[in-house]
This record gives C-alpha cells, structure tokens and sequence, in this order.
C-alpha cells in the first residue's frame, strides 16, 4: 500500500469550531482523570506496578529478629480455632520467660471467658455441698468455703491472664474497627495517641481529602479491651479483612497507631508520644525514619520465604530453644478464624503473618516510597498530557503521532518500573499514561478514517496497474521485482492468484524460503488460500532439507520431491528425476520445453565446493572446458547442448542415453564377458583419444562414467572435462578432483596431466570389469594413494588366470608408474586392445 509519506498534508483542522470541541473534550477527560486519579479502579493502574515489583523485583531477606507463635493442625487439633485463655496465659509466661522483646498478641480481650475447671466449680456450687456439710459440722464448712473460694481464684483465667500481662510491659493487644457495634474513639487513653503532625503537612490542611485520593482510615466504632486489660496493654489498630498497610488512623483530629506501627515502636522503645508524624515525609521513631505516601501508609516488599513460625504446641511442650526467642518480637495467634489476607506478590497468608512481615520490612526498611510529591508530578503529568493533545497532537501526520505517543506511554511505564526496581521510589505515571493513549485513540479516530479514505481511493487507480507490472516482471523471470509490485496491490482475488503463480516460480527456482515468503503473504489475507499453507510447511522442509544436502555433498545439489510439489527448473529445462550422483555433481532426468526433447543435466554447486575468491576463476573454466567438451563429436562420447548457470547451481545439458553405467559390472558376481570388456575398453579408449587430440583431458575415467548400452553394445563416455576445474586436487569442501580409486600417481601427486593420466584410470577400470577388484586398495585414503604411487598392483593373471596373456600385457604397460613407460596415446592402447580381441 502506499506509504503515509506520500501522501499530501490536509489542512484538516484550522477551524474554530474544532479547536473549541477539541480542548472541551481535552479539559473535560483530564478533570476526569485528575478526580479518579486516587481513587478505584484507576489507581489500579498504578498499584498493578507495585503488585509486579513485590512479585518480580529484588528478593529481600526478612529480619530474623521478627517470630510468630501460630496455631498449627496439632494446636487446632487440642483446642480447637480459639486459643482459651488459660492456655493464652502459659504461652505469654512462656515466651515471657524467655525474654522476648514484644510480644504482639492478637486476641479477642472482650467479655469474660470460662475455662473448663470454672464450670466444674460452678456445678460443685450448685450441688449444695455446703449446706450439708454446714449441718453436720459448721467449722467445717467455713474451711470448704475459704478452700473453694481460693482455688476458683487460682483457676480464673481472666485474672491469671491479667496477672501475667502485668509482668512488663512489652505486650501489645490489639483492637479492631468494627462497622456495626463497639465503643467510642474516646475511650482510648490519651496515653495511646501519636504526637501528632509536627511538620511538612500544610498541604495536607488546605487541599480537600477528595483531591488528595483517598483520606486517613477514621476510627468509627472499636471493639476494645475489656477495662480490666487495658491498663496492662498497649493498643494497635487492626482492620479485618484489608489488606491496605496504613500505619497511622484519624478520629477528630487524634492520630493513633496501628498494630505493625505500635509493635515496631515497642521494640525500638518508643513511645507513643515520641512518635512523629512528619507528613510529607514519613513517619519518625527516634532515628528511624519510614517512608510513606501522603496518608502514612507503606508499600512493603514482602518476603516470598515468609518469617520464622513456631506452633503453639511446641512452645508450651518446651521444644522451643530460648536463643531463638530471647530479644526478638514475637507474633501470638489465638484465634485462627480470623480471615487471611492476600499479598501482592499474590501469597495468601494468615493475619499474623502478614503483620509480621509488615514488622519485618519497617525494621529493614524495605519499603517501596511514594513521597508526597508524587502527587505533584501526577498532577502535572495529567496536564502535559492536556496540552499535549491540545496543541501537538493535530499537528503531525498520522504516523508520527502514533510513534511519539507510543514512545512517550512506553518512556512512562519503564520509568515507573524501573525506579520502583532500581530505588524503591513510586512515582505514579500509569494515570497520565493512560490518559494519554485513551486520548490519542478518541482524538485521532476521525483523522486516522480521514487519511484511509485518501489512500483507498488513491490505491484504486493504482492497483491493476501495479498488479500488471508484477505479472509481466514474473513472466520476465524478474521475480523478486514481480513481489515487490505486486504488495503494493490491494489483496483482491485477481491478486492473490498472481501472487500464487509467483510462489509456484520460485518453487520452480528453487528459492524455497522466497516462495514461502509469498505464500505467507497470501495467508496474511486469506488464511485458507488454496493451499498455501500446505505449501509453506513443505517449502520449510525443503528448505531444512536442502540445507542438510548441502553439508552432505553434491548430491543435495537439488531436491525431487513430489507429493504436489513444483519441480525445480533450471533455465528452461524442466526437471522430472535424479538420474544418479558423482563426486563432483549430481545427473537429472529433465525435459527441455522449447523441443520436447528428454536430456540429462549435470549440476555442480560451485558455491559449495569453491572459496569465494576462486568462484569467478571456477565458472570461467567450467565455461570452457564445457565449451570444448562441446565441440567433440565422436559415437562414444556423449553429446552437449547447453551450458549455464543459475543461482548457487552451473548446469550442463547433455543427450540422454538409454542404457546404465558400469559400476553394477564391477562386482565378481556381476562381470561382464571378457570380449565386451575388452570391446567396452575399445571403444573408451577411441573416444579418449579423439578428446585428447581436441585438448580435453577427461580427468575422472570411472564405471559411473561410461554408459553401457547391453542391446547395442555401445558405450559412451560422460563428464569430459569436468574435473578441470581447478589446478589443485581438492576443492574448499575437500572433495577430491577425481575417483582416488582410479587416479593416476601423477594426477593424486598433483602435477599437470595429459592423456595418459586417463590412460591409467581406464588400465585401473578395465582391471577391475574383469575381476571384480581393484589394483589397489587400502584401509585408509592416505595408504590407497601411497600404493598407486609407489607400490606395483598385482598381476591380473594371478587373480584370473584364465585371461588372455595380452591383457596382463596391456594393463601392467598402461598403468605404469612412470608416465613414458606407458603406451604413446590412448589410440595406440585402442589398437593393442583391438588385437587382443582378435586373438582371444
């Protein structure tokens, strides 16, 4: 399609009345944005970013110094889900006993509770025993009454609770704000409130609460402490069911403590009049300072390992150690149906739990900070944003409005993310980033649809005409400009067909990943075109295919496939088969249109097998010796029609002959008779010589070379002059130029060559038609070539004593190690051949 760039700039937004509904529409959303901001659901936004830095950011180590006592299965198990007070009682002289700093308790102190021995008591009572014991002996029963009225004493919980909170006082029991019923904030002692806001809070007093986001929690209702335990204990408040960590809560004015907040000033012996509120920057315990937001709450980061826990069963059963008690805060759960709370990072904890971590991250000071002016940069955020949308946005075409917006919304999320991750500070960007990609999406609607209709209606007139062009440059055999005219087409069903005669030529050319790119294109707009998909999956394996073929060698050189597949072409020459493979290529069974005639095609993969400096220098040669082999026209050397290249593949065309070649002749059940070897040997010899006086050295005499038709008897040499295509032995892939097997000592020691070199190969060939063995063999390449170079082979009568003496003769002159000890010419070792025929 055509680019945004190219189209003209509309002059579309230069009226007044635009600008007047576009700025209300702008003022009207940031009033909005500015009013939600601290409130649900769109501080959401903003405290996603603290759920995900509490789940993912740096892992913290809780502080040792924080232990809770829980109600484990064993503890619920005895008593059930309500600790009694009785056993309250042993497990705070326990922990007492041991020396613990604090000791948070969170229990229910309201009403008086009755343990099991009182009611026992009561019916001992209610049976009158004293009055029948009065009638026999009235001093006796003055002494039950002065016995039963001690051990109801020793035995009322309540009292024995209160007795052991009044042994020091580092134990703190916490209230609860209730909705419904509980008694008044003014109950609380004065002793129990903070000090107050000492500085920094003058905005806090002239801003409304509504502005701020969210005010201070206020204390409505309390469920205290009966009046008996509150002179023994300190108090925190604690809310059920929340999981929002405030530290301070208001009631006319008075600022009181939470449980965390209480704990932790316990335990840095602070007391609550020593506490400072310091607004805007936190809240102040003699040295210690904890950041907060602007209503004095934290933002902890938790510890996904949790806190030390003991049962309550094994501390009262004493296997507890008291080192791991001694000075440390510790947490003592009595009711274990109070609800648990899930954390950000998403762990569901109990009660007492999570205020122990919160403990744990205000003595550590892992805290996530958003200060106070916070506020002031979301304010101003939202206001850029305004202006933003206002002034710049109607300015800029469609494209780079759409970057900028997405560049600055990214800025803001990285920025938060990342001084939440690298600092621990909170500043609250979602809410302006949000504002801004909700009004680039309202306020670009209509120029967005503006700049569609253009391009629409100037692709129309443009589309055939580009879907023409890329047909023609297909036909051309221009494809790859063919596809870049044709994406520039809308995806109509005339295109689409283009597109797929294009994909099915580059299957014909064997660019497997281009045709698969064409046939992806297809599906981006038509999913279940044809059969593209089909196409696609096959394409990726041919590919993966064609990618391992060519680590194994030239037989890869291309790949028949089948199963509706498009076989590869090279230049105008249809490829039907693979006829079989060499050292140095592989032989295709091809059809050439322009006649209908059959030929057989030699590829080389020269990139495979060259450097990339020799690859020049290697087609050049290949062009002319494949220019000669040409002009030889002799019965037994097999004819060429065409030489070429293509992509990665050189190619030559050649008559395609019926008939196979020798190699299934070389094995000692399979041989041939000795007159149509010795014919064969002939007739190769002939047609050498003829190629030798031309000037072209075969250089790879083998049976895989020579095709042998049995009706006829006829044979024809293939590959004349392939094998020159460098001056060295071996190619960049270490193919060796030549079957070793059959190489001369001169053509494996790499001097130059002539005709006799192939004199040798064929002596070594027609050895091994008559035996079915080779001269020389050997376990390894480097001891095979040693035994051609230095070692004589074995005379041929010993392994077939039944052949003509004359054979032996030839053979053992023809494969001489010494170049001039053999026969002048391939003629003159034609005629010899021709006499031993005579003579057998």
């Amino acid at each position: 399609m055509a680019s945004f760039r190219k189209l003209p700039k509309l002059n579309l937004f230069m009226r007044k009345e635009f600008w007047i509904s576009r700025g209300m529409l702008i003022a009207l959303m940031a009033l909005a944005f500015l009013l939600l901001a601290g409130q649900a659901p769109v501080r959401k936004l903003d405290e996603s970013f603290y759920r995900l830095a509490a789940t993912y950011g740096p892992t913290p180590r809780v502080s040792k110094d924080v232990v809770v006592v829980k109600m484990d299965p064993r503890s619920r198990s005895e008593w059930g889900n309500h600790l009694p007070r009785q056993v309250l009682m042993d497990a705070i002289k326990k922990l007492q006993d041991n020396r613990v700093a604090v000791i948070g308790l969170m229990a229910d102190l309201q009403g008086q509770q009755e343990g099991l021995a009182q009611k026992r008591l009561q019916a001992i009572e209610d049976l009158k025993l004293e009055k029948a014991l009065a009638k026999r002996n009235g001093q006796l029963s003055r002494r039950y009454e002065s016995r039963l009225k001690a051990l109801k004493s020793a035995l009322d919980s309540d009292q024995l609770l209160l007795k052991e909170l009044k042994r020091g006082n580092r134990t703190i029991a916490v209230y609860t704000s209730l909705p419904r019923h509980g008694e008044s904030a003014a109950n609380i002692n004065k002793s129990e409130r903070l000090s107050g806001v000492k500085q920094g809070d003058a905005l806090r007093a002239t801003l409304p609460g509504w502005l701020l986001g969210n005010e201070l929690p206020q204390i409505n209702l309390l469920a205290l402490p009966d009046e008996q335990y509150r002179d023994s204990v300190s108090l925190g408040m604690y809310e059920p069911n929340s999981a929002q960590q405030s530290l301070v809560y208001e009631h006319k004015g008075q600022y009181y403590p939470s449980f965390a907040l209480r704990v932790a000033a316990s335990y840095m012996r602070v007391r609550p009049n020593r506490v400072e509120l310091l607004g805007d920057r936190g809240i102040n315990l003699a040295s210690h300072t904890i950041r907060t937001d602007d209503r004095f709450r934290v933002y902890p980061a938790y510890y996904p390992n949790g806190v030390t826990s003991i049962g309550i069963k094994s501390l009262l059963d004493g296997k507890v150690r008291s080192s791991s008690l001694r000075n440390k805060i510790v947490l003592l759960e009595s009711d274990f149906t109070v609800p648990g709370i899930t954390l950000p990072n998403g762990r569901q904890v109990s009660a007492v739990e999570a205020q122990a971590q919160l403990i744990s991250s205000l003595l550590n000071k892992d805290l996530y900070a958003m200060p106070f002016v916070s506020r002031l940069i979301q304010w101003g955020g939202l206001l850029l944003v305004a202006l933003y949308l206002w002034l710049f946005l109607p300015r800029v075409s469609i494209r780079t409005a759409f970057w900028l917006t997405s560049g600055i919304v990214v800025a803001a999320v990285v920025a938060e993310w990342s001084l939440l991750v690298l600092s621990k500070t909170w500043l609250p960007l979602a809410v302006p980033a949000a504002m801004l990609l909700l009004g680039y999406l309202l306020l670009s609607g209509r120029q967005f649809r503006r700049y569609w209709t253009f391009m629409v209606r100037a692709q129309t007139g443009a589309n055939e005409a580009y879907r023409r062009l890329g047909q023609v440059q297909s036909q051309q055999g221009s494809l790859d400009e063919a596809f870049s005219s044709l994406r520039n087409c809308q995806a109509s069903e005339t295109v689409l067909e283009t597109l797929y005669d294009l994909g099915m030529a580059y299957e014909r050319k064997r660019q497997y990943n281009k045709a698969s790119a064409v046939f992806a294109y297809i599906q981006e707009h038509e999913f279940n075109y044809r059969d593209v998909k089909e196409r696609i999956k096959r394409m990726q394996e041919m590919e993966n295919a064609a990618a391992r073929g060519m680590t194994q060698g030239p037989a890869a050189t291309m790949i028949i496939s089948g199963g509706g597949m498009q076989n590869p072409q090279l230049g105008r020459y249809e490829v039907e088969s693979m006829l079989g493979q060499g050292a140095m290529g592989t032989v295709y069974l091809a059809k050439d249109p322009a006649i209908g005639r059959q030929v057989a095609i030699k590829t080389i993969a020269l990139n495979a097998e060259f450097e990339a400096s020799e690859i020049e220098e290697a087609k050049m040669r290949f062009y002319r010796e494949a220019e000669a082999a040409g002009r030889l026209n002799h019965p037994n050397i097999v004819t060429v029609y065409d030489v070429g290249e293509e992509e990665d593949l050189a190619y030559i065309a050649m008559d395609y002959l019926p008939g196979v070649n020798l190699s299934v002749y070389t094995k000692p059940d399979h041989l041939l008779p000795i007159d149509t070897v010795l014919s064969i040997a002939e007739q190769v010899a002939d047609a050498l010589d003829y190629g030798h006086q031309h000037k072209v050295i075969h250089r790879d005499i083998k049976p895989g070379n020579i095709i042998y038709e049995p009706k006829s008897g006829k044979v024809s040499v293939t590959d004349f002059g392939i094998a020159s295509l460098t001056d060295s032995s071996k190619t960049r892939t270490g193919t060796i130029l030549g079957t070793p097997s059959y190489m001369s000592p001169e053509q494996i020691a790499g001097k130059r060559v002539d005709g006799r070199s192939d004199m040798f190969s064929l002596a070594v060939m027609v050895y091994q038609l008559l035996c079915g063995r080779l001269p020389f063999e050997g376990d390894s390449l480097a001891a095979l070539m040693f035994k051609i170079t230095n070692e004589k082979h074995q005379s041929i009568k010993r392994v077939r004593p039944e052949l003509p003496a004359c054979i032996s003769t030839i053979l053992n002159k023809a494969m001489q190690k010494e170049v001039d000890k053999r026969f002048a010419s391939t003629g003159q070792m034609a005629k010899e051949l021709h006499k031993c025929r005579e003579q057998a």
